[in-house]
């Protein structure tokens, strides 16, 4: 589907996908995925489904106009396991949607990677964005 970003994001045996429109503010877009899953995650919790780990890190894996640009699972993009958490205090919550924030942020700049690339050159690619961004470059 052109102009959408799907957000999936779980572990274990429990993965919720979640859809986004891409003409929106990158802002309003982080809150329409944090307030869906969030209010995806008290609900289960409410029924008493079985969900995924809330103790164990999440997956994450963005895809913008089906090509996947970000998956914690990709050892191209994310080198060592992401560790995004969620736990159920307030400052836990603050805490995961600034975390989900700044990944979100880091997935719109790769939007303009080309995943046609070959390896090296996306690699490269994606070490000038973590510099900009201030994180640590790949080996």
């Amino acid at each position: 589907m052109k102009n959408t970003t799907f957000l999936t994001i779980g572990n274990e045996s429990t993965y919720l996908t979640l859809q986004v429109n891409n003409n929106k503010s990158k802002g309003k877009a982080f809150k329409e995925l944090s307030t869906k899953f969030l209010a995806w995650y008290d609900t289960m919790r409410f029924v008493g489904a079985s969900t995924f780990k809330a103790n164990k890190p999440l997956d994450v894996k963005f895809t913008v106009n089906n090509i996947v640009v970000f998956d914690s699972k990709d050892e191209i993009v994310a080198h060592g396991a992401l560790k995004l958490k969620i736990q159920n205090t307030p400052k836990g919550r603050v805490r995961f949607e600034e975390r989900m924030f700044r990944l979100l942020n880091f997935v719109a700049t790769l939007k303009d990677v080309d995943t046609e690339k070959t390896l090296k050159g996306r690699n490269e690619a994606l070490d000038c964005i973590r510099q900009e961004l201030g994180m640590v470059a790949s080996n």
